[in-house]
C-alpha cells in the first residue's frame, strides 16, 4: 500500500461498509473506527512563494479551514500554469491545519515535480472532476518574497 500525509494519533484502516482505505481513530484489537473529515471546499489555497532565493525551492501552503475534522487530499488537483500535480494515496491536513508542498521538480508526498512561475501565475485547487474549489492569482513575485492570505483561509 501506497500512503501520503498522515496525521498525529490517527491510523489508516479499511471502511468496513465501502472496503476503502481511510483515516480512522486507533483501534488495536477491535473493529475500525472511521474518522469523519470535513469537505474538500474547507482547503484554501493560503500561502505560496513563487520566486525563491537561489538555491531554495518555491513552495504551496494549503490550509485546512475546518476547526475540527481533518480533510482528504487525495484525488484533488493542484493546477499551475507550469503543470498539473494529483494528490494520490490516501493523505490529509489536520484540522486547523497548514500543509506545505514543495515546488521542485521532485516527487513525494509533500513535492510538486515542477517550480511555479515568477511571473503572472495562478494556483488553483480541484476536486477529482475539476471543479473549482480554490483559486490565486499573482503578478509578478518579488524574489524571496511569499503571498497569502490574511487571515489564513481569508479572501
Amino acid at each position: 500500500m501506497t500512503f501520503g500525509l498522515q496525521i498525529p494519533s490517527t491510523t489508516l484502516g479499511r471502511n468496513e461498509s465501502t472496503g476503502a482505505w481511510t483515516l480512522c481513530l486507533p483501534t488495536p484489537g477491535a473493529s475500525n473506527q472511521v474518522r469523519a473529515l470535513a469537505p474538500s471546499s474547507s482547503l484554501a489555497v493560503n500561502e505560496w512563494l513563487a520566486n525563491a532565493l537561489p538555491g531554495e525551492p518555491d513552495w504551496v501552503e494549503l490550509f485546512n479551514q475546518d476547526p475540527v475534522r481533518p480533510v482528504a487530499l487525495e484525488g484533488l488537483r493542484l493546477v499551475t500554469p507550469q503543470g498539473i500535480h494529483r494528490f494520490a494515496g490516501p493523505s490529509f491536513v489536520r484540522p486547523g491545519g497548514f500543509q506545505v508542498f514543495l515546488a521542485d521538480n521532485e516527487r513525494g508526498a509533500d513535492h510538486f515535480n515542477f517550480k511555479l512561475p515568477a511571473r503572472a501565475g495562478f494556483l488553483e485547487l480541484q476536486d477529482p472532476e475539476g471543479i473549482l474549489l480554490d483559486r490565486v492569482e499573482y503578478a509578478e513575485a518579488r524574489e524571496g518574497v511569499s503571498d497569502g492570505r490574511w487571515p489564513d483561509g481569508g479572501a
